[in-house]
């Protein structure tokens, strides 16, 4: 009934040894599970990601997403916005989404069922303290489709507030 709990009934029962994460609020195009395999491959880390392109319908919703690009918004706004066209990849604190070995998700317990949001933030950081690399890679992207009300933005976000400080 909660994400994390979804998330690792997923590890536990999967048979691969690469897990893709992706949720309902976004849209995978073309080429995105090869480009995250790719760099977990090359960089030797322990999860991949990359950056969100927001695509909105209303009013809301493209208000949120200029916040979410703006470095006065919530997070790293490198996620959030088109890398330029010389960036290249680097470490970084968390990444949407996310792109694993099985093994290293299972290594570390998979994603803490303690936390109702924010769970990848928390994954990150115990992947990052046993000594593993989270990467950004510009090629790597994915569509979000954010909520379009402000009730809903507000519910989110107070929500994400209250689970960071967890």
């Amino acid at each position: 009934k909660t994400i994390p709990a979804a998330l690792n009934r997923g590890l536990a029962v999967a048979r691969g040894e690469v897990i893709v994460r992706f949720d309902g609020h976004a849209e995978m195009p073309d080429g995105y599970v090869a480009a995250c395999v790719r760099t977990l491959a090359e960089e030797e880390a322990a999860n991949v990601g990359g950056w969100r392109e927001v695509r909105a319908s209303g009013p809301w919703g493209r208000a949120l997403g200029a916040a979410l690009e703006s470095r006065l918004g919530v997070g790293n706004p490198k996620i959030w916005r088109r890398p330029r066209p010389d960036e290249g990849r680097q470490d970084l604190d968390t990444v949407p989404l996310g792109c694993f070995r099985a093994a290293t998700l299972f290594a570390i317990g998979g994603w803490d069922e303690g936390l109702l949001a924010n769970e990848d933030f928390d994954l990150n950081e115990r992947l990052r303290r046993s000594g593993g690399r989270v990467v950004f890679d510009p090629a790597v992207y994915s569509v979000y489709r954010p909520r379009e009300s402000l009730a809903e933005i507000a519910t989110q976000y107070i929500r994400y507030g209250r689970w960071k400080a967890a």
